[in-house]
């Protein structure tokens, strides 16, 4: 019988060939996959014609949207497009596609208050777009999946599809389950714990806590248990993700933690934005282009600003800069790439979307907030202790599992009602036949 496995986590699928090696020489059966691989291996063969709008290109586009029907005053409750509403509202767009709700239906079971009003119109315009420009964004891969599944190569020679761990279905992966017919088989493990003592430690301050967890994990591994048998819960990886850091590789303990930073964090972005305000630095030598008191559309302006950093002689520049010291290199070629990654997605949606031309100072603001906006690696995921997010421990097994940060109001999270999809709106399109998040579901 050809079985193919389904996680909902890559975590889950560590654990399951880790268990599949124990004793053995070699693996026998095929390797599982996560949700999302299953899906993008079901899809390949129907978007070979399309493109797909990642995270970050979709917020550039639903701005540009909000902000052209704000000036048609087509808009009701939205004044001005805050990121934090156009996130919000991309959120949302999402959470409806995840309950396969696509615009005429969430207009017809919507209310009449203008912030649903204003989300129908947003949501409307913003699928019309997308089919319009042949693009598809990351919760379309599901509707596509569910359409097209039972026409798919990569599912014809299954027997069974087994979905583990996944514990809640979403209405879209039910639909999905339900396109296999009998082919698709579920199954969970029982979550009952397993503990057999649990302690709690009290600190000062976070430095005092993290040093306090050193010394118990010293005091684990010297007892005779792996890296991997240890886990990390944390809540709030932006308070302890540099404590860890700078603690565990002082005691010489890996840990499976990327080095993650905002871009404009970086010493060499940070000198680039210093650049466009006429300061020189050892990255940039020389006085403003010619080019910058002229006026450009978007995707000119990241050319200029790609040709540029070129003739200059970026990446290889930095080794002169740096004198070849390996992680100063390392951390300033990531910041690079990523930078080329985000002029590129600039430059692609100014072709779907363009807003005319704009002067240097405006690029270089827009520029300014995306780069706030954009993080980059800076260290590679090795081998060591585990630290995860709450949500990924589903299904998970650990000889011990530490969670820094319990503190009131941080973890667990406190509950902060939402602005756009409210409560009672939630619970009422559950009676319906949905699963969105409610207060007494995460509460549960």
């Amino acid at each position: 019988m050809k079985e193919l496995i389904v996680y909902p986590t890559p975590y889950l699928v560590k654990q399951h060939n880790k268990a599949q090696l124990e004793g053995k020489k070699g693996v026998t059966g095929e390797y599982p996959v996560t949700y999302d691989i299953f899906v993008q291996n079901c899809i390949k063969e129907f978007i070979v014609s399309k493109k797909f709008l990642g995270d970050f290109k979709k917020n550039l586009l639903l701005n540009r949207i909000f902000r052209k029907l704000k000036k048609q005053n087509k808009l009701e409750y939205f004044d001005t497009p805050r990121q934090g509403y156009i996130y919000r509202i991309g959120e949302v767009i999402g959470e409806l596609k995840q309950q396969d709700i696509d615009a005429g239906t969430f207009e017809s079971i919507r209310n009449e208050k203008p912030y649903q009003k204003d989300l129908y119109l947003i949501y409307r315009t913003y699928q019309d777009f997308l089919i319009r420009n042949r693009l598809y964004d990351q919760e379309d891969r599901y509707i596509l999946c569910k359409e097209n599944i039972l026409k798919s190569e990569y599912i014809a020679h299954r027997d069974v599809v087994h979905f583990r761990e996944f514990y809640e279905l979403s209405p879209i992966q039910q639909k999905i389950l339900g396109a296999l017919g009998d082919k698709a088989k579920t199954s969970n493990s029982n979550l009952a714990s397993k503990m057999k003592e649990i302690k709690v430690i009290k600190a000062q301050n976070r430095r005092t806590e993290i040093m306090n967890l050193v010394q118990v994990i010293l005091e684990d591994l010297r007892g005779g248990l792996l890296p991997e048998e240890i886990c990390i819960v944390l809540r709030n990886p932006d308070a302890y993700g540099h404590l860890l850091h700078e603690i565990f590789e002082e005691r010489g303990i890996p840990l499976r933690l990327d080095k993650q930073v905002t871009l404009v964090q970086n010493p060499f972005i940070k000198a680039l934005l210093r650049f466009f305000q006429g300061e020189l630095t050892d990255y940039f030598l020389e006085e403003l282009p010619e080019e910058s008191s002229k006026s450009y559309t978007m995707a000119e302006w990241t050319a200029n600003l790609e040709n540029f950093l070129i003739n200059q002689g970026y990446p290889e520049r930095f080794c002169g800069i740096h004198d070849n010291e390996i992680h100063l290199l390392k951390r300033d070629l990531e910041a690079f790439e990523s930078l080329k990654g985000l002029l590129s997605e600039l430059k692609d949606m100014d072709r779907f979307i363009s807003e005319g031309t704009a002067a240097f100072e405006d690029f270089a603001t827009l520029l300014e907030f995306y780069l706030q906006t954009r993080a980059y690696n800076y260290s590679q995921l090795k081998d060591g202790i585990w630290v995860l997010p709450p949500a990924m421990l589903r299904g998970l097994k650990f000889d011990k599992i530490y969670v820094p940060g319990m503190v009131e109001g941080e973890f667990p999270r406190d509950f902060r009602p939402d602005w756009l999809l409210k409560d009672w709106e939630r619970t009422a399109f559950n009676k319906s036949g949905y699963n969105f998040d409610t207060l007494d579901i995460l509460l549960e």
